[in-house]
């Protein structure tokens, strides 16, 4: 009844050893799945942070451009506007030739005789309602510049997102 049995001792001692054995095997499984899911846990936060990183300075590159094409924009108005002053200037040139050439139509006219009077004076009244008109001109481009100036002073910085039209 109680007697020692080698051969039952042996079968006792090699089933501890195949449930120790598969106990080690479920603790190196564990053990293993534990550090794999910490090794992916860290894997996707790493790659989330790249993610993160990436579409930083996607938006970063975003806003440069936007930044950068806002910049053109006021640049391209302040050359309009330059471009504006100067033609401006010179229909205001203009302007001043056709004054000066009715001065000197009115001048033969004070020096003329006869029919050739009233042709040169009515001349130099075409010239002075020309010069006007092209003085006129030149107020509205005038006009022009100065939007556009005031445009450029006003639109310095680009819009933000939360600005809307």
């Amino acid at each position: 009844m109680a007697g020692f049995s080698l051969e039952r001792a042996m079968g006792q001692m090699l089933e501890c050893l195949g449930i120790g054995f598969y106990a080690s095997i479920l603790i190196i499984g564990m053990i293993t799945w534990a550090i794999a899911m910490t090794a992916a846990y860290y894997q996707s936060n790493t790659t989330a942070r790249r993610f993160r990183t990436i579409t930083a300075e996607a938006i970063a590159t975003i806003y440069q451009a936007n930044a950068t094409s806002w910049e053109a924009i006021l640049t391209a108005q302040m050359v309009t506007a330059a471009a504006h002053e100067a033609v401006a200037n010179a229909w205001d040139t203009n302007a001043a030739t056709w004054e000066t050439n009715a001065t000197i139509w009115e001048t033969m006219a004070d020096e003329a005789s006869g029919n050739l009077v009233a042709a040169l004076r009515a001349a130099a009244a075409q010239m002075r309602a020309r010069a006007a008109d092209v003085r006129a001109d030149v107020a509205g481009m005038r006009a022009i510049v100065a939007e556009l100036r005031a445009d450029a002073a006003v639109e310095k910085e680009p819009p933000t997102a939360h600005q809307k039209d």
